[in-house]
């Protein structure tokens, strides 16, 4: 199929990179990676209304005290929140202001559930709508995106990761390698830490905590790096000038 094909596209140069090599085939100017993008849309008024309704029943409001990190996905055997609920033990423990609210459905709610039982700074709401995705990551000062450390999540910018730039938030990735990594590290708009390393996610929660200067530049280099790179209007403007 790859060597027959056209055109090789993939979502990195590393994707199109996988499939010239499995066609054996040298790479043209047809052969071109395409990026997730995200709308920019914003919900209805209604329906940001009821979700702000949801947050606040849920005790996760708009402060200057609170600092919240979201995380929208699968929550199943790939989901990697065993490094974060590890962190949010040692951050209680630490007395910091640090809440984790990990929004999804999957096989492994109910077992991480149970492990976060004792830890009111992780709160696992189940899955929810783009209304209230969009209200959270307006009440949250980072977003988190634990990737698996094998070849294909290394070679990755998954559309965690562009929603996140969607709303202005720094990025805390796993593992410390891999396109993500130095796409926040080239970007200066996140952190890394290496994977299930829940001491070291910690470290980084604290650093970003302690510094809001450096985490506001983070965040509006975060915007600026969707806007330029991952807007709708320049993938799909990109991708319908390539077709």
């Amino acid at each position: 199929a790859c060597a027959g094909a056209s055109s090789i596209m993939g979502i990195t140069d590393q994707f199109v990179d996988w499939g010239l090599d499995m066609g054996q085939r040298s790479k043209s100017p047809l052969d071109r990676a395409f990026p997730f993008s995200y709308s920019v849309i914003p919900p209805s008024d209604d329906a940001i209304q009821r979700a702000e309704l949801f947050w606040d029943e849920l005790g996760i409001r708009r402060s200057e005290s609170d600092f919240t990190i979201c995380y929208f996905g699968n929550i199943g055997r790939h989901a990697g929140l065993n490094a974060i609920i590890k962190a949010a033990r040692i951050l209680k423990e630490r007395a910091k202001p640090v809440r984790f609210v990990l929004c999804g459905s999957g096989e492994k709610v109910d077992e991480y559930r149970r492990i976060a039982s004792d830890l009111a700074n992780v709160i696992l709401p189940g899955w929810v709508g783009p209304a209230e995705i969009h209200v959270l990551m307006c009440r949250s000062s980072a977003g988190i995106d634990p990737l698996p450390e094998t070849e294909d999540f290394l070679n990755t910018i998954n559309n965690k990761a562009v929603e996140y730039l969607s709303g202005g938030l720094p990025l805390l990735v796993s593992p410390d390698k891999g396109v993500l990594h130095t796409l926040v590290n080239d970007n200066n708009c996140g952190l890394s830490y290496p994977y299930s390393d829940g001491e070291a996610l910690a470290e980084a929660v604290e650093h970003l905590l302690d510094t809001p200067d450096l985490r506001n530049r983070m965040a509006q280099n975060a915007l600026e790096l969707f806007n330029k790179a991952f807007s709708p209007d320049v993938v799909y403007g990109n991708m319908l000038d390539y077709l």
